[in-house]
């Protein structure tokens, strides 16, 4: 008796200058080793294009009655992000290598990721300049929360909004900050206030 976990599946033979549409199971032969056996050879789908297989997978399915497992009609409508105003300035935050700039101008003392939190206000102010409370908010439709540890914040909302304010002082006591970066602050347009 053959194991449960045999595997059907569609592939394409190519044969001379010849393409065959098969319908094909993985097993495992008495000897133990790896094969495969044809279901059904399906046609030769060599001359047809795009919109033909398409229409052929269509038709499969229909005629299978799977259509339901295969076709959403019930959309519901999910979370928007901000990402075409985001990614230039991240584009253009590597390229000027500012992130680096930035943690090597600060303190080993600060715990806190300015450069990450600098590229998110930076980036708010291309989108949508707001104010650092608007920044916050704005934080939590972008991109930024999709990736992966990019900004560990406090847990407590005042604590994070604080957050922002810490990181914009660091950035204003660091001195040599601003004598690195006159151009990219100018392109950006980041703001430091004494």
């Amino acid at each position: 008796m053959e194991g449960r976990n045999n595997m059907s599946h569609f592939r394409i033979n190519h044969s001379k200058a010849n393409k065959y549409l098969q319908y094909v199971q993985s097993y495992r032969n008495e000897q133990g080793t790896p094969a495969t056996r044809i279901l059904a050879n399906l046609g030769n789908i060599t001359h047809m294009d795009e919109s033909q297989i398409e229409s052929l997978t269509c038709s499969f399915i229909k005629a299978m009655g799977m259509e339901k497992n295969f076709y959403k009609t019930n959309f519901e409508a999910g979370k928007g992000y901000h990402y075409g105003t985001a990614l230039p300035v991240i584009a253009i935050w590597e390229e000027l290598n500012i992130g680096e700039i930035i943690k090597r101008s600060l303190s080993e003392k600060v715990e806190i990721p300015v450069d990450r939190i600098a590229l998110i206000q930076t980036a708010n102010r291309y989108a949508e300049p707001e104010s650092k409370l608007g920044c916050y908010r704005w934080y939590y439709n972008s991109l930024f929360t999709e990736m992966k540890n990019f900004v560990k914040f406090p847990e407590h909302k005042e604590e994070q909004l604080h957050t922002y304010y810490r990181s914009l002082d660091y950035l204003c006591e660091s001195k040599e900050e601003r004598d690195l970066l006159p151009s990219s602050v100018s392109l950006l347009k980041i703001e430091f206030q004494s």
